[in-house]
């Protein structure tokens, strides 16, 4: 009873919704990890212990702070770490009921990776929860 509970859930932990959205006229589908807090246009490799995606390590060294001070206009956050420490490139996409959403594209990876994802893991790394009930203002 207790392996089939553990097998249920490390299946539920780690399950993945797929979500597509239109980038440049093109329809590009997203898996979401809702654990890990990933969205991107390619599925996770975990790791032995399916505790991180190994094809993924570039956002454990993501930092808010190596943004430095933000432009005056107030920028999207995730967009000024996608274009400074990722070299990629801010675009948004839409889905099929209008809904925007903003996204990196990183060329040398052919990756798209969700704006959400990289804020999350560039406060993390900094030591800021993220999900934290006073960030959310609860």
């Amino acid at each position: 009873m207790l392996n089939i509970l553990y097998v249920f859930i490390t299946f539920t932990a780690f399950s993945q919704t797929l979500k597509q959205f239109e980038i440049a006229k093109k329809k590009i589908s997203f898996y979401h990890y809702n654990d890990l807090r990933i969205t991107s246009s390619k599925k996770c490799e975990f790791n032995d212990e399916k505790t991180k995606c190994k094809n993924f390590e570039f956002l454990y060294s993501l930092s808010a702070k190596k943004n430095g001070k933000l432009p005056l206009g107030n920028p999207n956050p995730a967009s000024i770490t996608c274009t400074i420490q990722l070299k990629g490139k801010s675009i948004i996409g839409v889905d099929d009921s209008g809904n925007q959403n903003s996204f990196c594209y990183i060329k040398e990876k052919d990756l798209y990776i969700d704006g959400g994802t990289l804020s999350y893991y560039a406060s993390k790394n900094d030591g800021f929860d993220p999900s934290s009930e006073k960030i959310r203002g609860y």
